[in-house]
């Protein structure tokens, strides 16, 4: 079984990589469209972009952008962001935002189970080591619900630094790189 390509290579954007002049975030979504953030524009005046298979890319949302970490929904109707240290779902019908996380800390790098009904993420919200969760020098892996909840702690028995959720492709597992201290 080789990975086969088809079609022609579709050119999207100029300086995908964090530079002083910012950082092209993107997500790949299950049905092939690329969503992105094009690197390069104040924050504000960004506006996602959408690219589907075979067409022209497009401004998927009208909103002022100010997010980053982006992850599209496993049926692409909606998409995970950070946006000031907490997490936000963007709903594409009818182009509006509601907050998935409040709260001291930063919450980031979202990804969302396969079913699309959890987001796990990273946070140093918890076991602050500075007295001060917006400067802890900590991070976990916490799940919350698609649709909102409290967010539960799947790394807090480590004291090391945790990140970069992936999920399993049945959804019954995720991966975490992690940090030990002893």
């Amino acid at each position: 079984d080789a990975l086969t390509f088809q079609g022609k290579a579709v050119f999207v954007m100029e300086l995908a990589s964090t530079t002083d002049r910012g950082t092209a975030y993107y997500d790949l979504g299950n049905e092939g469209t690329l969503a992105y953030l094009k690197p390069g524009v104040t924050d504000g005046a960004r506006k996602l972009h959408w690219l589907q298979q075979g067409k022209e890319p497009t401004v998927a949302s009208q909103l002022p952008w100010k997010g980053n970490f982006i992850a599209l929904g496993p049926k692409e109707e909606r998409l995970v962001f950070d946006e000031g240290g907490d997490l936000k779902v963007l709903m594409f019908k009818g182009d509006y935002v509601r907050s998935l996380t409040i709260g001291p800390g930063f919450d980031r790098f979202p990804y969302w189970s396969p079913d699309g009904e959890w987001i796990a993420f990273t946070s140093n919200r918890t076991q602050t080591q500075m007295g001060d969760p917006d400067r802890s020098d900590n991070s976990d892996v916490l799940i919350i619900a698609a649709d909102g909840g409290e967010p539960r702690n799947l790394s807090a028995s480590n004291a090391g630094s945790d990140g970069g959720p992936v999920w399993s492709p049945d959804g019954t597992r995720i991966a975490y790189t992690g940090s030990l201290v002893e």
